[in-house]
């Protein structure tokens, strides 16, 4: 009985010593992903930057998906290509991330979160345009274990008032409002 009671012991420290073992690796291998994620959203920056659309599309997935404020759903990556293209033809930019970006990789899925400041410039001249957003991205671990963007969807930031309450929306409340 001693022996059954001393093997048992022994398997129950062996089982959680691989199960720990197998917890650094995963943790091990989240961070190792979360490296290479953390590339391709470089990799799109650095794209708009140097205003090279060709390295730009190497960070979309086959069946990647934008969705953007005014259009409907762009699936596909040739038909990121065809909305990008004027804009890469057009437009010398740049994007600022600012406070923090928030990432999480779950198995083959990863996703980030931000505010950007993206600043353009007409490449024939004129002020440059900017714009204040707020981007969530998916990324999905493609067939040869590299990492591209799946979905990427930018929203525009609210641009608010100074003043709270506005006259006009002070004139047209209710008083009896219990709420005010």
């Amino acid at each position: 009985m001693k022996k059954l009671k001393f093997c048992l012991l022994i398997i129950s420290f062996l089982f959680g010593v691989l199960a720990g073992c197998n917890q650094t690796n995963k943790n091990a291998d989240a961070e190792a992903d979360l490296a290479k994620i953390k590339e391709v959203a470089a990799q799109y920056r650095d794209a708009v930057k140097n205003d090279d659309l060709d390295l730009f599309m190497d960070v979309w997935a086959e069946d990647a998906i934008r969705l953007e404020p005014g259009f409907n759903a762009i699936k596909g990556r040739e038909k990121i290509r065809e909305h990008f293209k004027p804009f890469f033809d057009q437009f010398y930019s740049w994007a600022d991330l600012y406070g923090e970006q928030e990432w999480e990789v779950s198995g083959d899925l990863a996703f980030s979160y931000a505010n950007c400041i993206v600043s353009t410039i007409p490449k024939e001249g004129g002020d440059t345009i900017i714009f204040d957003v707020k981007v969530v991205d998916v990324f999905k671990r493609q067939v040869d274990g590299s990492w591209k963007i799946y979905i990427d969807c930018p929203t525009p930031n609210p641009e608010w008032d100074l003043d709270p309450l506005s006259p006009d929306m002070l004139d047209k409340q209710d008083s009896s409002d219990p709420l005010l």
